[in-house]
């Protein structure tokens, strides 16, 4: 590297090595706390169960329950027979050799999202209450050919944000030290 000077010889060879130790330090530190907030999300998840919410801010951070879908083959059924229902069913964009499980979700999410549209437009006495096996008899019955093949899992995660009063302070403050430099 022309023009560039830094450690040479045995102190670069240290310096490295102190350096790659306290990366893998730090991803040990990683690893227990990810088993630590795992332990953690029946509780939380819980909690907002218990108290019939949807979100809670608390130190800055917004934490809530996110619910996640996931399309998958029936592990009774082949990639083949898979592939063929998804072209008879006329999502040829989702037949790759092994069914392409991100868009295939995002497909399965648009229509859950388009069912929850359609029930929160009807009177509140006539709205169902919606569930996976609802949503997979709706795609199901739009596309016969995935009927036993497709299966859709729910997965709920946690999710933590920034909490949008903690953003529009740290905003503030980004203007504020903006406009005191000279």
């Amino acid at each position: 590297m022309a023009g560039k000077r830094g450690p040479s010889g045995l102190t670069a060879i240290k310096t490295y090595a102190q350096k790659f130790a306290k990366r893998q330090a730090l991803e040990d530190q990683v690893e227990k706390l990810k088993l630590e907030l795992k332990a953690l999300e029946p509780f939380v998840l819980s909690y907002f169960e218990r108290n019939g919410i949807d979100r809670q801010s608390i130190d800055g951070r917004t934490v809530a329950p996110r619910h996640q879908l996931w399309a998958s083959r029936n592990s009774e059924r082949s990639q083949t027979e898979m592939h063929g229902a998804l072209i008879a069913a006329g999502l040829k964009e989702y037949a790759t050799e092994s069914m392409n499980h991100q868009s295939m979700s995002a497909y399965v999410r648009e229509i859950w999202k388009e069912l929850q549209e359609q029930e929160a437009e009807k009177p509140r006495e006539e709205q169902r209450l919606l569930d996976v096996s609802y949503l997979l008899g709706e795609i199901t019955a739009r596309h016969p050919e995935l009927d036993g093949i497709l299966e859709i899992r729910e997965e709920l995660k946690i999710s933590v944000t920034k909490s949008q009063k903690s953003a529009a302070r740290g905003r503030i403050k980004d203007v504020m030290a903006a406009n005191a430099s000279p």
